[in-house]
């Protein structure tokens, strides 16, 4: 028995002394894609990974040459799941084409849907029949009927019930090319059991961007015609910054939506509104919008609702749509559909000034830029930008730009990738949140 048992501690030390001498033992293979690697020195980036929740890799490599490596590794028995935070937000709706089923419809109880088309059809539909008829939408509605779901700091506060007031705040006219096929279904004893409203022409699509302050909702609203995807003219007083404020309801805040007003008007109704972002440090809004075939930039007091700066990004064209913006706390990022960017960075007086407009590589095997999951630094005329392979691989991408232009693509593979591609649910793989970290070191 003793024998026994010096050989199992023996075992177990020896086999803790290996399995800890793989725990760090991160590699990490270089390979250029493009240019010259001497445009990458100095730059740092920071990769944190896991397997399973339980492990966990903060691994750090320098692009020196040859690359500076190091890792930190932490086990956890208990599986530490990162929590999924959004940003609260408020959401704009016109529930015009749905599809319901049940057994015996209320009407009456669905106050958020574009009910009267199907109402009007099915007063015209015979006991345990279906009926299926074109209606025009303006024949119901002179205003689309439109509701709020709105985030508060306190949680989830549906305003669906509030389809009156918001549709009377926008009135944006239904068109008289709005078309919608209305299927109803009764039962053989008259009871409502299927509604089916499907747009077939000249429906729009409404969105609200929208900016969580301690005092209520800044938000802006898109539209877009279903069916061609250009945007919609809206009427001007809908063409704006809005805000809905919070009120103090027992303690707790609710939004407000009698006191929904327009703090922003833009000049005319073609300004399209494109995208709203906040710099908290500067409390400014920062404003994209489409006006007189331009991308421009608008940068507005948030205090004053004033308007600071108002630039160029790029000319619009019709072939081309803006994608999205990325805000890296000095500089910013415009990114549009043919994988071009803008990068605007910050000067004095709370303005900012372009200072790049590049074009994204064509990297072997990428379909498309994973912008959203980009992390940038600029600094003396170089952008730095780190992105993850792929959402299930922990191996990376580096470009990098100077005044020139594309100076350096390369590719950064780690040896924990080492599970077959049927499989990569199972691999080692980036952090739900703040995976990436990249920074420039000055020597």
């Amino acid at each position: 028995m003793f024998f026994l048992l010096t050989l199992s501690v023996g075992t177990l030390y020896s086999a803790n002394t290996w399995v800890n001498g793989y725990k760090t033992a991160i590699e990490i293979k270089e390979t250029t894609l493009f240019g010259d690697k001497s445009a990458a020195t100095g730059i740092t980036i920071e990769s944190l990974t896991h397997y399973a929740n339980h492990l966990f890799w903060e691994t750090q490599f320098t692009t020196e040459d040859p690359l500076e490596l190091t890792t930190a590794f932490t086990f956890s028995q208990a599986r530490k799941n990162a929590e999924r935070t959004s940003p609260p937000q408020m959401m704009l709706s016109s529930n015009i084409d749905f599809g319901m089923s049940g057994n015996g419809l209320d009407l009456e109880a669905e106050q958020s849907l574009a009910l009267k088309p199907a109402a009007d059809v099915a007063t015209r539909t015979p006991n345990g029949e279906m009926r299926t008829e074109t209606v025009l939408l303006s024949d119901y509605y002179a205003f689309y009927p439109l509701s709020m779901d709105v985030d508060t700091p306190n949680g989830f506060d549906n305003k669906t019930h509030t389809a009156h007031i918001v549709t009377n705040y926008f009135q944006i006219p239904v068109p008289k090319r709005h078309m919608l096929d209305v299927s109803v279904t009764k039962s053989s004893t008259g009871q409502l059991t299927t509604i089916d409203t499907q747009s077939i022409s000249g429906s729009i699509s409404l969105y609200a961007e929208s900016l969580l302050s301690s005092s209520g909702y800044y938000y802006i609203i898109k539209s877009y015609d279903e069916h061609n995807g250009n945007s919609m003219v809206l009427p001007h007083k809908v063409s704006g910054i809005h805000f809905l404020p919070f009120q103090k309801v027992g303690g707790i805040s609710e939004p407000n939506l009698t006191h929904m007003n327009c703090v922003y008007t833009f000049e005319n109704e073609t300004v399209r509104a494109l995208s709203l972002m906040q710099d908290v440090e500067d409390q400014t809004l920062l404003l994209i919008t489409e006006e007189n075939d331009v991308i421009m930039l608008s940068v507005i007091d948030q205090d004053s609702m004033t308007l600071i700066q108002k630039t160029e990004i790029t000319k619009a064209s019709p072939d081309v749509s803006f994608s999205e913006i990325k805000s890296f706390g000095d500089f910013l990022v415009a990114y549009f559909s043919d994988q071009r960017f803008y990068l605007l960075s910050k000067t004095a007086d709370r303005h900012y000034e372009l200072q790049m407009s590049e074009n994204f590589p064509e990297i072997v095997n990428m379909a498309y830029m994973p912008f959203d999951r980009m992390q940038m630094t600029y600094a003396h005329d170089r952008l730095a930008i780190a992105f993850y392979k792929e959402q299930y691989k922990s191996s990376l991408y580096l470009i990098v730009y100077d005044k020139t232009g594309l100076a350096y693509v390369g590719q950064y593979d780690q040896n924990t990738d080492r599970t077959p591609e049927r499989q990569n649910h199972k691999n080692v793989v980036p952090l739900d949140q703040a995976p990436l970290r990249i920074t420039f070191i000055y020597k």
